[in-house]
């Protein structure tokens, strides 16, 4: 249903933007377009209300259901990007509890198994929605550390809170681990966000 609704969405756009000459309004267009691209977690705009108010508990434990495409996992994700990150999204700014962010956050994730729930599905995601200038370098293989399976992010909390991007960011740590490691690999460590 997710999905109809925003391919709905974006059926009555494009036909909007196609009846629009203004050379004006057509180069504005295309440079949202741009920076949509560019920063996706800034232009992220949750599926239904009801991810809104997903984002916005401040509960330690949140259980969201849904059908499929209906954006669970979306919102997973970006959540887990926001708090990593320090960094909310435009769309949420106004309602996203602050006291959710700290200045740093060591997280887990846990896959279905690595190849699929990390390389093909997760991984590409998280590399889409992290802002650039949050990787290590503003790149994702001196972020990624492949032998730890550890994601690596500045977080941008402080950045937000003073106004000085020139402050020093603490780095945030994502451990990601599958439901097919032994036990034992789970039982350790505390966590702010699994």
């Amino acid at each position: 249903m997710g999905e109809e609704i925003a391919g709905k969405e974006d059926q009555e756009r494009q036909e909007i933007v196609q009846n629009i000459r203004d050379p004006e309004v057509i180069k504005l267009l295309k440079e949202l377009e741009r920076r949509k691209e560019e920063e996706p977690l800034r232009y992220y705009q949750p599926m239904h209300p009801q991810l809104v108010d997903a984002h916005c508990s401040r509960k330690p434990i949140v259980y969201v259901t849904g059908g499929n495409q209906a954006g669970k996992s979306e919102w997973m994700d970006t959540e887990f990007v926001i708090q990593l990150c320090g960094w909310v999204p435009d769309s949420l700014k106004a309602v996203y509890p602050m006291e959710k962010l700290k200045d740093r956050i060591d997280a887990r994730l846990v896959v279905s198994d690595f190849q699929h729930g990390w390389f093909d599905v997760a991984e590409p995601k998280f590399r889409h929605l992290i802002p650039r200038r949050c990787l290590i370098d503003q790149s994702w293989d001196k972020s990624w550390s492949k032998e730890y399976r550890r994601l690596k992010v500045y977080n941008a909390y402080h950045w937000w809170a003073s106004g000085d991007w020139r402050c020093q960011a603490k780095l945030s740590t994502l451990s990601v681990m599958s439901c097919d490691q032994e036990e034992e690999r789970h039982r350790w460590a505390n966590f702010d966000l699994i």
